[in-house]
């Protein structure tokens, strides 16, 4: 992928979550998302079919990074072949999500809109699948 399609797609991304600051998912358009984004709506649908596909999309990546990070960081705790002393398991606590904790953190504002009263509450039961 290039890296005006990897721009054009941030814009788009960062622009609904924008307009999820001040408006419910449910009553955004297409419209709306294009003037918080600065894109043209034929830019828009060069890469979306709509708001609803914009937003699995950005659901589907967001979750399965997740599942990927959540996964290494349970790799981690699987290759311990003993039954862990209180002591350690403190200091496995502490290093035991840092790859999830990381991935949330950068993904922060995706997952903030996302799970705000006016994002998709939806979104919140998929989250809660995976974890």
């Amino acid at each position: 992928m290039d890296i005006r399609t990897i721009t054009t797609k941030r814009r788009i991304q960062e622009g609904l979550f924008n307009l999820l600051k001040v408006r419910e998912f449910t009553k955004c358009n297409v419209n709306e998302i294009v003037e918080y984004a600065e894109i043209s709506k034929r830019t828009f649908y060069a890469y979306y079919k709509g708001k609803h596909d914009l937003l699995n999309t950005i659901e589907t990546q967001l979750l399965k990074g997740l599942k990927e990070n959540l996964a290494i960081d349970r790799e981690k705790l699987t290759q311990i072949k003993h039954i862990p002393s209180a002591e350690e398991i403190n200091k496995l606590a502490d290093i035991a999500f840092n790859n999830t904790i990381a991935y949330c953190n950068r993904n922060k504002t995706a997952f903030s809109g996302l799970l705000s009263q006016n994002g998709d509450i939806y979104f919140y039961g998929r989250l809660q699948e995976i974890t």
